[in-house]
């Protein structure tokens, strides 16, 4: 399976949220503004994902889980979730899935396809983000891979 667009017909919600509430339908989020925000791990960040506050210029917000930190993006509570270092197939499959049919994007930190159903379940990383984000993301992450820094 692969898991690299939004569904057809998906958006990008419009509007953004700052809150801890349960979502309701309908809810929305709005455009990104300032210093973009990137959900990262509060125990496991490679120096790759810590590169991204220097390359990128945008704050790590450190969170829990891997859904937590894809859901506080459909939420707006953060703008993108950046994860080096692997995680297995089951952590991130859910939160994908639902990122993408919210119209977010999500790939692999080299920009390729989130695949699933492998022999080996270990996803090595995974970035989540509002749409106008992606390029700025990959682009920082690939020029950390080329400096060298590891994941």
């Amino acid at each position: 399976m692969y898991l690299d667009t939004p569904p057809a017909g998906s958006r990008w919600p419009d509007q953004r949220v700052r809150t801890h509430s349960r979502l309701t339908a309908g809810q929305t989020i709005r455009p990104t503004s300032g210093t973009p925000q990137v959900a990262v791990s509060r125990s496991h960040r490679p120096a790759l994902v810590d590169g991204l506050a220097e390359v990128a210029d945008v704050e790590l917000v450190p969170m829990g889980s891997a859904g937590v930190k894809a859901m506080a993006v459909y939420a707006g509570e953060v703008d993108a979730y950046v994860h080096a270092g692997g995680q297995y197939e089951w952590d991130s499959a859910a939160p994908v899935a639902v990122a993408l049919a919210a119209g977010a994007q999500a790939s692999r930190v080299d920009g390729g396809p989130m695949v699933y159903g492998n022999r080996d379940p270990l996803i090595p990383d995974l970035v989540i983000c509002r749409p106008e984000l992606r390029d700025r993301l990959l682009g920082a992450l690939a020029e950390l891979r080329a400096r060298g820094v590891p994941a």
